[in-house]
């Protein structure tokens, strides 16, 4: 495989009878490339010699693909040979998307592990996303050999310098929460559950979960430091688990209609992650970056919704969510 690998790659940076293909040149140079970095992983794995001139000449290849990519003339003396195409006129048929492409796209993500220096390399960093199916899709192989060189990216210096950067960026912009070591805490002010009638156990067995721990009607105030109260009252529960500080409120109640009626709107803008059918999460303390970056897009969605009666009551019950665990915890069974 090596040897015939180094027939087809040739000094130009082509590659034999691929980059020669017409209006879809860029592609099968493209794909031509995905097949050659897979044969390297294979002679790694297997010890056998890689050849310093077919390294040099796969290098030239990728730096042809990166510029014509960019610029599709690049790559048109090749291309108006047309074998086996059409003419290309100076327009290649190929994705605009790298993170759409999917088919020998494995390489694009070995190179990244294997020439972390090279420019290539830094573009495609640069360029594919935690979205780019070269991580989660391979038609020829059926293993995702991009996902796991991606992994491997991830923990080399370069890797972690971005995934540093990417993390900084991240908590910037959590303005909620205060970071104690790994352990996200929610910054708003304390707002004070207090009950105003018996709680009712919900534990019917069609819509009992496992993972539904105190759940219960409850009913009761929200009292605001400024001595104001929201009525409170809905069937809740806290989210099982020790690392997480959640409360799962159901959104039917007349006094949550506020809330409920955002919700198409607030799942477009952050996903479902603290939302399922009907129910509304709300976190005061989390080890999970991903839940409080869920939690600050809801107060952010909030915020910005022009809707004082929603925003009021979403503030209150966020505030609230600490004192809400405590009163279901002390009174309630799990």
């Amino acid at each position: 495989m090596v040897r015939g690998l180094n027939k087809w790659t040739l000094s130009d940076g082509s590659m034999k009878n691929r980059t020669t293909r017409g209006s879809r040149a860029l592609w099968y140079h493209y794909s031509a490339l995905g097949e050659a970095f897979i044969i390297l992983e294979i002679a790694r794995a297997a010890n056998v010699e890689i050849p310093t001139t077919l390294e040099k000449k796969l290098l030239k290849a990728v730096e042809l693909f990166q510029d014509a990519y960019l610029d599709h003339s690049v790559i048109e003396p090749w291309a108006k040979k047309r074998h086996n195409g059409q003419a290309s006129n100076g327009h290649q048929e190929f994705s605009s998307s790298l993170d759409s492409l999917a088919f020998n796209a494995s390489w694009l993500q070995i190179f990244q592990l294997r020439y972390p220096e090279h420019r290539t390399a830094k573009w495609l960093n640069q360029e594919l996303t935690s979205k780019s199916r070269s991580l989660k899709i391979n038609p020829i192989t059926g293993v995702t050999l991009g996902c796991i060189h991606k992994a491997l990216v991830d923990n080399s210096p370069e890797g972690l310098a971005k995934n540093e950067a990417n993390k900084i960026k991240d908590l910037s912009k959590l303005s909620v929460f205060n970071i104690d070591g790994e352990t996200f805490n929610l910054t708003l002010d304390k707002v004070a559950f207090i009950e105003t009638g018996a709680f009712k156990l919900e534990r019917s067995a069609e819509y009992f979960k496992p993972y539904q721990w105190h759940k219960s009607k409850i009913q009761g105030s929200l009292k605001l430091s400024s001595d104001k109260k929201i009525s409170f009252s809905t069937l809740v529960f806290k989210q099982a688990g020790d690392q997480e500080q959640r409360l799962v409120i159901n959104l039917d109640h007349p006094t949550l209609r506020s809330l409920k009626r955002h919700i198409d709107s607030l799942q477009k803008k952050c996903g479902k992650g603290l939302m399922e059918w009907g129910w509304l999460s709300f976190i005061s303390e989390t080890n999970d970056i991903e839940d409080a970056k869920n939690q600050q897009c809801h107060y952010d969605y909030f915020k910005d919704a022009h809707d004082q009666p929603a925003w009021e009551l979403f503030q209150t019950v966020l505030g609230g969510t600490d004192s809400i665990l405590d009163y279901l915890q002390t009174n309630v069974e799990r």
